[in-house]
C-alpha cells in the first residue's frame, strides 16, 4: 500500500488595504491601495497637470507686436477708430498678411519702394477710406503720392457723420494708450484668436529688451550702464550687447532679399483683386506670360503708361478706360507672324488664307509625368483613350516597347 501524502494547504496572502480618498479634482470619492493617490482617474490628472502650465497671454503679445502697432498708426492717420469697424479674425489677418508682403516687396526694411495705398481715401471730405484688404493696394511710392485724395470709385469707406466722437483718436495720444483702446474696441477675443491663427509674436526689439531688462542688475556700474542706454540702442545692438552678456561672439544676419519691379507687384495685387473684382480676371487673361510678369524680379519693364494704367485700374477706374493702354502694351510685347510672308529657309509662301497670329514673347514649358498617369506601358487602349481627361498641353512621350517580331541571329 502507497503511503498517503499529507496535503499541504497554502498560507492565504493577506489582502491589502485599501484607503478611501476624494479626488481632488472632480471631489468624487474613490478607493485605492495607495495611500498618497489624488485623483480617482487618469482624465483628472491630465486636468490638473494641463491646468497648472502657464497660460499664453496672447493680449500681452499684440501690445508689443508690430502688426498692431501698425493699426495703430493707422487709426491716428483716419483719427477714429472705426476705420477697424466690422473686422473678423479672417478679415483682420488678410490686412496683416498684405503687411507682411509689402514688408517683404521693400526688402525687410531696407528700402521703401512700395507702400499700401487706399483706394477709397482716408482723407476724403466726407467719407473715410477704411483698413481693409478690398481697400488695400501694394502700389509703387511714386504713383501713390502723385495719386493723392482722387476717388474713381470701388473701395470700401465710412461716412464721417457716422463715425461716433468718443472713437475719435488725436495725433498727440500716446500708442500705447491708443493700442488699449483699440483692443477693446476690437474685442480680447478677437484679438486672441488674430494672435492664435497668425502666430504673431512680439518683435524682436521688445524681445531683447524684456531679456536685458530682466538679465542686467542694477547694482553693477557696468550693468547699470548699459541700462541707461537700452531706449535709445537698436535691434542689432541690443542683439550684439545680448550676445556678449551671454559670452558668445556676435554674428551677424541677413534676410534673403528679392527685388520686385512695380509691374510684377502690381500684377500680384491685381490677381489679389479679382476676387473683389470679377471684371479684373478678363485683363489677367489679356496680358501675355503673366506668370513670367508675376515672378519677374528685375526692372528691365520700363513701361511707364502699362504701370499707371495698371495703378489707376487697381484704384477703381473702369476696364474701359485703360483697355487702349493694355491692349498697346500686349502687341509690344508679342510676336505676329504672318502667313503670307515668304519662308526664310524655303523662300516659298504659305498658301493659306491672309491671316496673322499674335504669339505670346515668353510661355512657360510644363512638362508633365504621362508615367504615373498610364498604369502599363503595354497599350491594352488606344493612346488617344489614355489621354481621356488628362491636360490639354501634354506632351506626347516616345515609349520603348519590344516588337512582338524576332528575328533570326545575325550570322557572323
Amino acid at each position: 500500500m502507497k503511503q498517503a501524502t499529507p496535503v499541504t494547504t497554502k498560507a492565504k496572502k493577506p489582502k491589502k488595504k485599501r484607503y478611501s480618498r476624494r479626488c481632488t479634482k472632480c471631489s468624487k470619492v474613490f478607493t485605492t491601495p495607495t495611500a498618497t493617490k489624488k485623483y480617482c482617474s487618469v482624465q483628472c490628472s491630465r486636468k490638473t497637470a494641463n491646468s497648472k502650465r502657464p497660460k499664453v497671454d496672447r493680449i500681452e503679445k499684440a501690445r508689443h507686436s508690430a502688426p498692431f502697432y501698425r493699426l495703430v498708426l493707422e487709426c491716428k492717420r483716419a483719427g477714429t477708430l472705426e476705420v477697424l469697424k466690422g473686422h473678423t479674425a479672417q478679415s483682420l489677418l488678410e490686412v496683416i498678411q498684405l503687411q507682411t508682403l509689402a514688408f517683404k516687396c521693400n526688402q525687410y526694411g531696407t528700402v521703401r519702394l512700395f507702400e499700401l495705398s487706399h483706394i477709397a481715401p482716408v482723407e476724403g471730405q466726407r467719407h473715410i477710406g477704411m483698413y481693409y484688404a478690398d481697400n488695400l493696394v501694394l502700389s509703387p511710392k511714386k504713383p501713390n503720392k502723385a495719386h493723392g485724395t482722387n476717388y474713381f470709385g470701388w473701395g470700401r469707406r465710412i461716412a464721417r457723420s457716422d463715425c461716433h466722437p468718443r472713437h475719435a483718436v488725436h495725433e498727440n495720444e500716446r500708442d500705447s494708450d491708443v493700442l488699449e483702446r483699440l483692443i477693446d474696441y476690437l474685442g480680447k477675443p478677437l484679438v486672441d484668436e488674430v494672435v492664435k491663427r497668425g502666430k504673431i509674436r512680439p518683435t524682436r526689439h521688445n524681445e531683447l529688451l524684456r531679456w536685458l531688462r530682466e538679465f542686467l542688475n542694477p547694482s553693477d556700474p557696468v550693468h547699470a550702464r548699459h541700462l541707461k542706454q537700452l531706449d535709445a540702442m537698436t535691434p542689432v545692438e541690443l542683439g550684439v550687447l545680448q550676445s556678449q552678456l551671454k559670452g558668445k561672439e556676435a554674428k551677424g544676419w541677413s534676410p534673403k532679399t528679392v527685388k520686385y519691379s512695380p509691374v510684377a507687384v502690381l500684377v500680384m495685387e491685381l490677381e489679389r483683386h479679382a476676387q473683389y473684382r470679377p471684371e479684373l480676371s478678363q485683363v489677367l487673361e489679356d496680358l501675355p506670360y503673366l506668370q513670367y510678369l508675376r515672378l519677374r524680379s528685375t526692372d528691365e519693364v520700363a513701361d511707364k503708361d502699362f504701370e499707371q494704367a495698371l495703378f489707376d485700374l487697381l484704384h477703381g477706374k473702369a476696364v474701359d478706360d485703360v483697355q487702349h493702354v493694355i491692349d498697346a502694351y500686349v502687341q509690344r510685347n508679342t510676336k505676329v507672324m504672318d502667313y503670307d510672308s515668304p519662308d526664310p529657309v524655303l523662300g516659298t509662301v504659305y498658301e493659306r488664307p491672309a491671316r496673322k497670329e499674335r504669339i505670346p514673347a515668353y510661355k512657360p514649358i510644363r512638362f508633365p509625368v504621362l508615367l504615373a498617369r498610364i498604369e502599363s506601358p503595354a497599350f491594352s487602349v488606344s493612346f488617344a483613350e489614355t489621354l481621356d481627361g488628362q491636360q490639354a498641353d501634354i506632351v506626347p512621350v516616345l515609349f520603348n516597347i519590344e516588337p512582338d517580331t524576332s528575328y533570326d541571329p545575325v550570322p557572323w
